[in-house]
């Protein structure tokens, strides 16, 4: 696919530069007479024509580029995806830490102060 694009644009670029050489072969100026420059304005009439196709085309091709860019960067979505996948599992962690530790304080209220490995022990002997 990239290699496509970088053959079109290859030749677009050149069709642009020969238009232009070109043109600047046909602007000189000398001995002329009306037929030469009627034969030399319809070339350069023809020479911009397909220089303005290339043009277009080259920015038909570099809007493609970025849509290309911007909707399939597959790397930076992935790393995107595994950032917030890791910063919702130290949330998650944090959050299990809180409630270990308000659930610790909770019990040791009830049962008089026993810590929750205490409380456990306890439980299990009776």
């Amino acid at each position: 696919m990239y290699e496509e694009w970088n053959k079109k644009l290859d030749a677009e670029i050149e069709v642009l530069v020969e238009g232009m050489t070109e043109l600047v072969k046909i602007a000189s100026i000398g001995n002329k007479d009306k037929f030469k420059v009627a034969q030399e304005a319809f070339e350069a009439q023809c020479r911009t024509e397909s220089m303005v196709r290339a043009a277009t085309s080259l920015l038909s091709i570099i809007h493609s580029l970025k849509l290309v860019l911007l909707l399939s960067d597959e790397g930076q979505i992935a790393a995107r995806r595994d950032s917030a996948a890791i910063r919702f599992q130290e949330r998650a962690e944090s959050a299990r830490r809180v409630a270990t530790e308000s659930l610790e304080l909770l019990l040791n209220k009830r049962e008089g102060g026993l810590s929750s490995n205490e409380w456990s022990q306890t439980m299990q002997l009776s």
